[in-house]
């Protein structure tokens, strides 16, 4: 089903080594995206941790499907990449149906960044 351009996407992330349902979560993952607006990526994005860096696998699925939010089941699955996935995206925890704003800062630097390629055209 195709989704309007207006509405925002988001990819769900999680590490199945601490899901102890990897199919509910996802679920809920799901639910939790759409509730917030979000058209949902139906892929699930798999983070192995012992495999390659965790967020150069979130970083490809971001850049795939040009997705606004990340959502995980908890803080846990993406524990110390906050800061590194908020750069890039909002972060939203469906456990506590939390949404961790997009850091303003690199808003403002893609913003000036933007202008300023677009004045050198």
């Amino acid at each position: 089903m195709s989704q309007p351009y207006d509405v925002p996407k988001a990819i769900r992330c999680l590490r199945p080594d601490l899901s102890g349902d990897c199919e509910r979560d996802g679920r809920e993952m799901t639910r939790v995206g759409i509730q917030l607006g979000y058209a949902v990526d139906e892929q699930l994005v798999v983070i192995d941790p012992f495999r390659e860096g965790p967020f150069t696998t979130i970083w490809f699925a971001l850049r795939r499907t040009h997705a606004h939010a990340v959502i995980v089941p908890s803080l846990e699955h993406v524990d110390g990449l906050e800061q590194s996935i908020r750069l890039k995206a909002h972060l939203i925890i469906a456990q506590d149906e939390m949404v961790l704003e997009r850091d303003p800062a690199s808003i403002e630097s893609e913003t000036l960044n933007s202008t300023q390629d677009s004045e050198q055209s």
